[in-house]
């Protein structure tokens, strides 16, 4: 018993056969896409955080003027505290000698 169509039935039936087939994938593609764009503005949102290369360089410029400033500040004490060191050294210097030839 074998059921007998006609032609356009068997068109009309394959044709909403592929229209439920492709409403089918386009929600799925509207799935897909959706978390895709959810994505893309997760990236957006985390590069706005990220910081920019003038930014970066202002930065790495302040702090090598920074050092720059505290080698110098060292060298300056370094160079006090040598002076002081000579200078102690001369005063000690001198006492010893004034010790020695005056009765």
């Amino acid at each position: 018993m074998t059921e007998t169509i006609t032609l356009k039935e068997y068109v009309d039936i394959r044709f909403e056969m592929s229209e439920d087939s492709v409403s089918k994938a386009q929600a799925a593609m509207e799935r897909r896409l959706e978390s895709m764009n959810e994505f893309r503005a997760q990236l957006n949102k985390q590069t706005e955080t990220f910081a920019t290369k003038e930014m970066l360089y202002a930065k790495i410029d302040a702090l090598e003027k920074s050092i720059a400033e505290l080698q110098k500040s060292k060298s300056n004490l370094d160079g006090r505290f040598w002076a002081i060191g000579a200078g102690l050294a001369l005063v000690f210097t001198l006492v010893n000698v004034a010790l020695r030839f005056i009765p």
